[in-house]
């Protein structure tokens, strides 16, 4: 009998990436959302009471001329600079370990999200390949995120 299983299922224990290029207009967009709505990260980074939220920056790290993109858990915001912890870099990003501190400006911001209680704020480039899914994969892909409820952007 044939597996039938979608890779989201076999895999669920893995990251879950997505090869869009940085170029691709929607992820242009993506980023560009993130950055003017920068201010309201730091909003909920400054309001953070709930220990279960979960509060994530995208950003781009350079290794040898080739950019990679990399989410990391936010520790803290100090005017123009936050400090996250590396969440899994890829295994080219050689200087970075899964937990090890990352210090980062805005310049390197790509996309930012709020997770609190299954609702997701930001999380601009991931709502990009949700759409990029066919539709009967994004059941397994909130559930693999964790995300019950899409938030408005501007939110």
């Amino acid at each position: 009998m044939a597996d039938e299983r979608e890779p989201l299922d076999e895999f669920h224990d893995e990251p879950l990436f997505m090869a869009i290029d940085a170029n691709d207009p929607a992820m242009a967009e993506a980023m560009d959302k993130a950055r003017q709505r920068i201010s309201r990260f730091r909003d909920f980074i400054s309001s953070k009471t709930d220990p279960e939220t979960v509060h994530s920056a995208k950003i781009r790290v350079s290794v040898d001329g080739r950019f990679f993109f990399i989410w990391v858990s936010f520790v803290s915001c100090e005017g123009e600079r936050f400090l996250g912890r590396a969440i899994q870099p890829p295994r080219e990003v050689t200087f970075l370990r899964p937990g090890m501190f990352i210090r980062f400006g805005i310049e390197d911001l790509w996309d930012w999200m709020v997770h609190e209680n299954g609702h997701l704020f930001g999380g601009f480039s991931m709502r990009v390949m949700r759409t990029l899914l066919p539709e009967r994969r994004r059941a397994s892909f909130d559930s693999h995120s964790g995300v019950e409820v899409y938030e408005p952007e501007d939110a």
